[in-house]
């Protein structure tokens, strides 16, 4: 073999030889496989360093809190004292399954964090739009069934028993007599 062959692979018709000057980023059964193809001799580009398990469980806490900061009646979203633990579990649970299905996720300088950054705003927003309209109707439908009620104030009390006989007739006030 001479050494072009040996180096570089089957000789290439002269007319594809710039293609040979490109290469593919190396796949690391750890890392997501890079995209990008390269120049030979380009340094590849560096893998943002994923998020440490702490700082998850920061943002976790947070994602939790932030509600009860936008509407007073969301705070008791938030993680209260003695949840703390239970907190934990579920912020561990949730980075771990992350690490396996979908580890771009767990990447804050990545696409994935970027994608993130501005869907989960918009969602928000939208969620808080629903809970006023959701509010909004239901006070609609208290407000008209307030107004449906014409009924007025009860009705008088009267006994179906006969009116008390002249014996007794002395013992009823006079005033309560012509009722």
């Amino acid at each position: 073999m001479d050494s072009e062959t040996e180096n570089h692979g089957p000789k290439i018709d002269p007319e594809a030889a710039h293609l040979d000057s490109f290469t593919a980023a190396e796949v690391d059964a750890d890392a997501m496989p890079e995209d990008d193809v390269q120049r030979v001799g380009e340094a590849a580009p560096e893998t943002p360093e994923q998020i440490s398990r702490e700082a998850f469980g920061v943002v976790w806490r947070q994602a939790f809190n932030l509600p009860g900061l936008i509407a007073p009646s969301w705070k008791p979203l938030a993680v209260q004292p003695a949840e703390e633990e239970a907190c934990q579990a579920a912020s561990d649970a949730a980075y771990e399954i992350l690490e396996i299905y979908w580890p771009a996720a767990l990447h804050p300088a990545g696409d994935m964090a970027a994608r993130l950054a501005a869907l989960v705003p918009f969602v928000l927003a939208k969620v808080l739009v629903v809970r006023e309209i959701l509010a909004a109707a239901k006070s609609e439908r208290i407000e008209a069934a307030q107004a449906a009620n014409t009924n007025g104030p009860p009705p008088e009390f009267r006994s179906k028993r006969a009116a008390p006989g002249a014996d007794l007739a002395e013992m009823v006030e006079p005033e309560d007599r012509a009722a």
